[in-house]
């Protein structure tokens, strides 16, 4: 062990050929020779574990304990002209891009968080979820939206509110607009002196007779 140099203990290489059945194994090119498949360093134990995709040609640095990279490990990724760092990288701004475009920038100094999904999401949650939020907020679809619940549902506004559609349809067997109060007219309902039903309605607002 103490005849070798360092050169022999570290080297720099890229990555030659991913294992198809083990991807977390690849062989790397180094200047005079290409590894053996030898792990790339992940990270993961039985609290975490964290995948990131090898690619062909990741620059990496092969570290073997007896000097034979055969016997090593793969260290990634390195930067390199190839592969320079994500726009928008500072001295306070932490930014994961991925190969499609998807983007997380988190700026320390701005405080802000931006999340850009160049494709869908799912998000599945196996418990309650609350949302807090101490300033204003705000939902923007640029397509349809839907929301199902499976239970009871309670809405309270502080303040006022304003429902702005071009049409509005409430599919529901009973509807209470005031606690206690009566009954509404509509034209389906007979008027009390007439015997007939009620010839004056609203041509905006309707409502079924039950």
């Amino acid at each position: 062990m103490s005849d070798l140099n360092i050169d022999e203990l570290v080297r720099v290489g890229k990555i030659e050929e991913i294992d198809p059945e083990n991807r977390s194994l690849a062989r790397v090119r180094l200047l005079d020779r290409v590894t053996r498949f030898i792990p790339v360093l992940q990270f993961a134990n039985s609290y975490k574990r964290h995948w990131t995709p090898l690619r062909v040609g990741e620059q990496t640095l092969v570290v073997s304990q007896g000097g034979d990279p055969d016997f090593g490990f793969a260290i990634r990724a390195i930067y390199n002209k190839g592969c320079k760092e994500p726009s928008g990288a500072n001295d306070h701004a932490e930014v994961i891009e991925y190969e499609d475009g998807s983007r997380i920038i988190y700026d320390s100094v701005k405080k802000a968080l931006d999340v850009f999904l160049a494709g869908s999401a799912t998000i599945e949650i196996t418990d309650d979820v609350t949302i807090t939020s101490k300033a204003n907020l705000t939902v923007h679809y640029s397509g349809d939206s839907t929301v199902k619940i499976d239970g009871d549902s309670d809405l309270t506004i502080g303040g006022s509110a304003t429902i702005d559609a071009p049409s509005v349809t409430v599919d529901s067997p009973s509807i209470d607009l005031g606690v206690g109060g009566k009954g509404v007219v509509t034209q389906e309902c007979f008027c009390a002196i007439t015997g007939l039903p009620h010839p004056d309605g609203s041509t905006i607002a309707r409502a079924a007779k039950q």
